[in-house]
Formats: structure tokens, sequence, C-alpha cells
């Protein structure tokens, strides 16, 4: 079996201080695929508050549209 490396909190949250809103939403953006498709439910409780911080706080701070979708997806895929 291959080991995927699934985005920890951290990542996640290092991901919220890229300055370029378009390789931000990408990084986001793949590291919820990763999540969705490798992760296990332990991953996606480490993230769920900051998964439903993204939600509530769109589009003001956090991820533009791009990103939004896919936290969708991820949030309600578990």
């Amino acid at each position: 079996m291959m080991n995927y490396n699934i985005p920890s909190l951290a990542d996640f949250k290092a991901y919220l201080e890229i300055n370029d809103s378009s390789k931000r939403d990408s990084k986001i953006d793949i590291g919820l695929m990763d999540v969705r498709k490798h992760g296990t439910l332990e991953n996606f409780l480490e993230c769920e508050d900051l998964f439903v911080e993204l939600l509530l706080n769109y589009p003001t701070t956090l991820p533009a549209e791009l990103a939004l979708p896919e936290v969708i997806y991820t949030v309600l895929s578990h």
C-alpha cells in the first residue's frame, strides 16, 4: 500500500499564509483532495475546525472561490 503525505493542520495553516491567492488556493485544493482521497477520519478530524472556519469566513479573509467547493465536498464526504 502506498504511503500518502496527508496534509496536517499545520500544513493547512501554512497554506493560509501564502500571499498569492492563486497559489494559496491551489495548495488548499490539493490538500483537501489528499485528505478526502487518502486520509483517515483521524486526518479529517484534526483539521475539521479549520475546514469549518474556511466555510464560515468565505469569501472575506480565507481562500477565494476556487477552494470553497473542495472544502464543502471534503466536509460532506466525512
